[in-house]
């Protein structure tokens, strides 16, 4: 009895079941108190036992009375009150545990016997019903920003995020496993100089007028992914080499006989086509069938070439494309494996007493042979991979400096794209690497050619690696254009004169009066000066005599791994200062 009156809270079907027994038992008692009471009455007589024996029958029926009327009042209660309530609370926890399934309940849809219960119970429904119409609207809404997150905001068509993201797929898919699969590369001939001519406007208008034909002479069902830029791909599952051949011949039909001059393009607007066929088994595979796309798109954009080519054999087209064959296949294995990048260094011998810096110098090693940067970045500047590029040669020197191999207080120059500076992923490797900058000075060098489309952007990024300790340098000086808009508007501290204007030098022409009056001036403004390509000691003495303050070339010291160079060859580059 204790147990059943405890405060703890109950279902009201248990306090009814209590609260019946309880007047059972009150019944019982009361009855065996009366019928107690008159059996102890003593005295004999006729009238008396017919009263007990009344009054025992009457008890007994108001008993049975009672009992029939409590068990009708418990089933009443039991169905229009307990039960009602009972599913409520039930429905009201379904809604309450997992409102992502909200399934219409059945207790809801019937109407309650009780007008308390009745409001409580449309309350609920109605809940539910917006509750429903809520979760399908965020449902929607999710669905179209991951939608929106997949599209490319100017063309319209899926992304490089949903290409990668559909190539994943596929490879999780088992029944995809072993399928032959065609991969399309697109790119817009010539489309920088319809850019530069024409403006971006017309460009970006160009850009939508080949996605959009280009997806409409794809097969219903193929996705047209723009991937960068002027840059376009597919992916054909069940398509052999004749299949994709075709598909790209009616692409490249589809913009013969659309008029550019609608948009102010007064020249015809053509595609190239790499095609590379293969089978979908692992992750790896996407790599190498987009590297050997990329090999075919060389031999497409060829002059004189068609504009589709396939690639059939791996490092293959034909004989004369083996070269590009094969500075583009150990470009993309150095971008999955940066392992195959080798840092040279080459002295920049201080003049002025300071210490000396060692510029980083790439190389691929593919094989046997070791390629140099003449062959494989006009590959990266034509697929637009400055910034992967430049990751792994940011990744490669950290490693190097972390390693010990560059004796302490000699600096490190490195080298990057400016295109690649207002990328996150840069400037945080970079910073990362001015925690070795209290052992190795550091000196970041800018081209200036690739300085034009994105300055203001280019400037600030720069000011924050200055702002941390990096010295700024403007690379190749004189090699560009507006040199000095590029002095006036940047944060640079370093100005490197291109080789071209250090032999002038040489001279006692007029233009070699006006490099040396030019750096006077520079040096005057402030600026510290590199010569390079210093290749004799003539050049040498004079671009000390003029006052530069460091100086680079074959006659100070080769490029070479830090681990190649001998505390003699070291000795005699100082021996020449």
């Amino acid at each position: 009895m204790k147990h059943l009156l405890s405060p703890a809270r109950r279902s009201i079907t248990h306090w009814l079941s209590l609260y019946f027994i309880i007047l059972a038992l009150v019944m019982l008692v009361l009855g065996s108190f009366g019928i107690y009471r008159l059996y102890l009455i003593d005295t004999p007589s006729p009238e008396l036992e017919t009263f007990k024996s009344t009054v025992f029958d009457v008890l007994m029926l108001l008993g049975m009375a009672l009992v029939a009327s409590a068990m009708i009042a418990y089933v009443l209660i039991q169905r229009s009150v307990a039960r009602p309530l009972t599913h409520l609370a039930r429905a009201i926890s379904n809604l309450q545990a997992d409102t992502s399934k909200l399934e219409q309940d059945e207790v809801l849809e019937k109407p309650s016997p009780l007008l308390e219960l009745e409001t409580v119970r449309q309350s609920i429904r109605h809940y539910r019903l917006r509750l429903n119409e809520a979760h399908s609207a965020l449902e929607n809404k999710n669905a179209a920003f991951r939608e929106q997150a997949r599209r490319d905001a100017l063309t319209g068509i899926h992304n490089r995020r949903a290409f990668e993201e559909d190539w994943s797929a596929l490879i999780k898919d088992r029944r995809n496993t072993a399928r032959q699969i065609a991969l399309l590369l697109f790119d817009c001939d010539h489309f920088k100089p319809i850019n530069d001519t024409y403006g971006h406007h017309v460009g970006d208008r160009v850009l939508k007028v080949v996605a959009d034909n280009v997806s409409k002479a794809l097969r219903s069902g193929d996705r047209l992914y723009r991937l960068g830029g002027d840059e376009f791909s597919t992916l054909l599952l069940d398509a052999d080499e004749a299949q994709a051949k075709a598909i790209a011949n009616r692409c490249i039909e589809a913009l013969r006989q659309h008029d550019f001059r609608r948009h102010g393009v007064n020249e015809p607007v053509n595609i190239s086509i790499g095609i590379a066929v293969g089978e979908v088994r692992e992750a790896g595979d996407l790599t190498r069938l987009q590297a050997r796309a990329d090999v075919a798109m060389y031999q497409a954009k060829r002059p004189g070439n068609q504009k589709i080519a396939i690639h059939r054999k791996e490092g293959i087209l034909e004989d004369d494309t083996l070269v590009a064959s094969l500075e583009t296949s150990a470009l993309y294995e150095t971008l999955v494996n940066p392992g195959r990048m080798e840092i040279h260094f080459q002295r920049i011998v201080a003049l002025n007493g300071k210490q000396d810096y060692h510029e980083a110098l790439c190389r691929i090693r593919h094989g046997k042979t070791l390629l140099t940067p003449d062959r494989f970045m006009p590959v990266v500047q034509g697929r637009r991979l400055e910034t992967e590029f430049d990751l792994t040669v940011i990744q490669r020197i950290q490693e190097i400096i972390q390693s010990g191999l560059i004796p302490s207080g000699q600096g490190v120059s490195i080298n990057l794209f400016a295109q690649s500076l207002p990328r996150p992923e840069i400037i945080s490797h970079l910073l990362e690497i001015t925690r070795s900058i209290d052992k190795h000075p550091l000196m970041l060098e800018i081209t200036e050619t690739s300085l034009v489309p994105q300055l203001d952007e280019v400037a600030y990024f720069l000011e924050i690696l200055r702002s941390n300790g990096f010295q700024i340098a403007l690379d190749d000086f004189g090699s560009g254009y507006s040199p000095l808009r590029y002095l006036a508007d940047l944060p640079v501290e370093v100005v490197k004169f291109d080789m071209s204007l250090i032999r002038k030098l040489q001279s006692q022409d007029r233009a070699g009066t006006v490099v040396a009056d030019f750096s006077k001036l520079m040096i005057d403004a402030g600026y510290t000066l590199i010569a390079e390509g210093i290749e004799s000691e003539s050049i040498y003495s004079r671009v000390k005599e003029l006052g530069f303050s460091f100086a680079q070339g074959f006659h100070l010291g080769r490029p070479a791994a830090f681990s190649d160079q001998q505390p003699a060859q070291l000795q005699e580059v100082h021996s020449t200062k």
